[in-house]
């Protein structure tokens, strides 16, 4: 009887200390006082970059977030807010080394996110996020530009989740 006991006592004690901590099971890092988040739709500042891009990058982070905190979405005087540009869609070709041929493109993404807290000053940041995807020469960017952009937005998505939420 004692060990049932004993046993509920810790199992609440380990229940209250883990509601009033800030870190989740996922690893995030979120002060118990923000309850809300807003996504503003990215600018775009690049010329040859899809017209819906800054609206797609905007969409995915909001899902992320959804996901995988427990804020909740609100354009009413959100506690934390995120806003930015993308500011490079180029598409290269790696340099090959002596005696090489590129069989591959890389098409480069750049954003540049700020991050936004009402009620802590020491918190507000401002970071540019790259990542690129490689094709093959053999293809057309349009053919792949959709799938080569979520893989980069995956990629994207998750360093600015990590960098605003698990203090990265």
């Amino acid at each position: 009887m004692k060990k049932g006991i004993l046993l509920f006592i810790t199992l609440i004690m380990y229940c209250l200390i883990m509601q009033s901590c800030k870190y989740s099971f996922k690893g995030t890092s979120i002060d118990p006082d923000v309850e809300t988040f807003y996504v503003s739709v990215f600018d775009i500042k690049v010329l040859n970059a899809p017209p819906t891009i800054g609206q797609d990058f905007s969409n995915k982070l909001t899902e992320k977030i959804q996901r995988e905190s427990r804020l909740n979405l609100s354009d009413t005087d959100p506690d934390i807010s995120f806003e930015g540009a993308l500011t490079r869609f180029e598409v290269t070709e790696p340099s090959p080394e002596a005696g090489e041929r590129i069989a591959f493109n890389r098409l480069n993404v750049n954003v540049v996110v700020d991050f936004l807290d009402k009620d802590r000053e020491d918190e507000i940041w401002s970071q540019q996020f790259s990542y690129f995807s490689d094709f093959s020469t053999s293809q057309n960017l349009l053919d792949v530009q959709e799938e080569l952009l979520e893989d980069i937005y995956d990629q994207l998505v998750e360093d600015v989740f990590n960098k605003a939420f698990t203090n990265w």
